[in-house]
């Protein structure tokens, strides 16, 4: 498993990436003109992975979602998302994925929270600066950083997750 230490360098590096990929969507490019993810099991940037945000919190079933190739079924997805990357690890314990999302950063950090809280996983503690949040869970047999970022009216949401 990767220390904390290795997954906030990471997190902080993709939220780099993250807020890059934000504004060149804020400027009104697509997901597809985005660079193909540097993983050779990663598929190509999906426009959208449906999703019942009906409520709060709500996990969808398998019926209700299709996980996008090399996702963890234990991790929940984001309401209301459009997957802008995923970059799944060769080893298979470790993923990235950016995700653009509907409503404000903070509505956004805690919808994902209540899901992350629902799928097994609990809060290691949040640290905020300049618009951007990083919060760490474990639990479930995952370690998940959570980067909530919003630039130019849209809210970016980066998970990095690793399986134990």
């Amino acid at each position: 498993m990767m220390s904390a230490t290795r997954r906030r360098r990471m997190g902080v590096g993709i939220s780099a990436l993250a807020l890059g990929t934000l504004s060149l969507a804020a400027c009104g490019s697509s997901a597809a003109d985005a660079p193909a993810s540097s993983s050779a099991s990663a598929p190509a940037p999906t426009d959208a992975v449906p999703v019942d945000p009906s409520s709060p919190g709500a996990e969808p079933s398998a019926s209700d979602a299709v996980l996008p190739e090399g996702w963890f079924p234990e991790l929940p997805l984001p309401a209301s998302a459009s997957l802008v990357s995923l970059n799944v690890f060769p080893d298979g314990k470790n993923l990235n994925s950016i995700w653009t999302v509907e409503g404000t950063a903070e509505e956004a950090a805690a919808d994902y929270g209540i899901r992350l809280g629902k799928a097994g996983l609990g809060s290691l503690g949040t640290i905020e600066s300049d618009g951007m949040s990083s919060t760490d869970y474990a639990g479930a047999g995952l370690a998940v950083n959570v980067v909530v970022t919003s630039e130019g009216g849209t809210t970016g949401l980066l998970i990095n997750a690793s399986r134990d």
